[in-house]
């Protein structure tokens, strides 16, 4: 989902501002979304983060603790790419 949303945001950029329906493409959307998208992705790590340190490592005894979000983007990306929709 994350992958997809990027590549067409980025498409957009590139067709000289026209979505794919036909719209005209206004950059300062496009700077919001930007913005809102960044915002969506550091909440949905820092969230995953306490998920996983706080609850998974708990109920799962193998689990080992995530020490940086960056190893949750990691997992992130590697979910995106292994199970795609």
């Amino acid at each position: 989902m994350l992958v997809s949303f990027a590549k067409e945001s980025f498409q957009n950029v590139l067709n000289g501002g026209k979505t794919r329906e036909g719209f005209n493409y206004d950059h300062n959307n496009f700077l919001a979304m930007l913005l809102t998208l960044l915002l969506w992705l550091a909440i949905l790590l820092f969230v995953s983060k306490f998920l996983w340190n706080e609850v998974l490592v708990k109920l799962v005894t193998v689990v080992k603790p995530a020490t940086s979000v960056v190893q949750i983007l990691g997992l992130v990306i590697l979910l995106e790419i292994m199970l795609p929709k």
